[in-house]
């Protein structure tokens, strides 16, 4: 999670070779088995949860163990956001969403899911976007090093940034002016839009959709996680705001702005224009500005980005 996401959100670090660098954790934790699980290392944390690779010993497996601390259940608040989340995540099932295990609780309340062996979509983005400026490869040439994350969007044999010509700017072309890195964006937003289409079919808005939230396994298979925010369908803004702010509708910032699928659209669509650009399609360093552009939709174009990208994206991402 970047300094900008909520707290709702699973971070994810990358080893050198791309896979998820282990978090180092204490004896005591170590030691301290919550119910039937022992904690074998943290994989993030956010503004309250925090999250760990356990091993379930009646069953055997590891799992993700999603915790929420003493502390934080003392706020009604939080406790009532991570009641939510289990009740809503428990009742969904589909290809492309972390699947629920088990509720338990020990001296804390936490919950088990499935364990996704992947990074986020925000960590794929940022390796892009820092290959592109020439500080760090995202790519070896030894595909075996690579994540398959990486290797669904750039190809097997080398770095594309590397191969493209440079544009005025000194910088080198992105890889957005690939047509073979368009249609893996196209596939993969088409799996995180059916598992949000499946949540809406079940009544369940995810509402904080964003590429923090979507994972890619090392198969390549795409995983929607953390539905922290969720709320029914047909439900008012204001009944609290939820989400992180760049990647909101400009209903959901409404007092009285009615919350449907077109809310998760805008999000998917924001998500799709960091992908294309590298770049988050609101970029103001001011809460206030930022506010003012998420209220009025005022999205910047693709095109001024990099002109190789296709203008028929712009129709899904405003």
């Amino acid at each position: 999670m970047n300094d900008a996401d909520a707290s709702s959100s699973i971070p994810a670090r990358l080893s050198p070779s791309g896979r998820r660098a282990s978090s180092p954790i204490t004896r005591q934790q170590r030691s301290s088995p919550l119910g039937d699980y022992d904690i074998l290392r943290e994989i993030g944390r956010g503004g309250t949860a925090i999250v760990y690779e356990a091993y379930h010993r009646a069953l055997r497996r590891k799992v993700a163990l999603k915790q929420l601390p003493a502390a934080a259940a003392l706020d009604p608040r939080w406790l009532e956001r991570f009641q939510n989340e289990v009740r809503v995540t428990c009742k969904l099932s589909h290809p492309n969403i972390v699947p629920f295990y088990e509720l338990g609780r020990d001296d804390s309340h936490f919950y088990t899911m499935q364990l996704i062996d992947g990074i986020s979509l925000a960590e794929v983005i940022r390796g892009l976007r820092q290959c592109r400026e020439g500080k760090r490869p995202c790519m070896n040439r030894d595909a075996d090093e690579v994540h398959p994350a990486f290797l669904k969007l750039c190809g097997r044999c080398k770095c594309p940034f590397a191969s493209l010509p440079a544009k005025s700017s000194g910088k080198p072309t992105a890889l957005t002016a690939s047509p073979e890195y368009h249609r893996a964006v196209v596939e993969l937003m088409r799996d995180a839009a059916l598992a949000i289409q499946h949540a809406h079919d079940q009544g369940i808005l995810h509402l904080d959709v964003k590429p923090s939230n979507i994972l890619i396994d090392t198969d390549g298979e795409v995983w929607v996680t953390d539905f922290g925010a969720a709320r029914k369908n047909g439900g008012t803004a204001s009944e609290g705001l939820a989400g992180t702010l760049c990647y909101m509708s400009p209903e959901q910032l409404a007092r009285d702005g009615q919350l449907d699928a077109r809310s998760e659209t805008s999000s998917l669509g924001a998500t799709l224009y960091e992908l294309l650009a590298l770049e988050r399609r609101f970029r103001d360093d001011s809460p206030h500005a930022l506010l003012a552009r998420v209220s009025l939709g005022n999205v910047s174009d693709t095109t001024t980005v990099d002109n190789a990208i296709p203008r028929e994206f712009g129709a899904l991402i405003n």
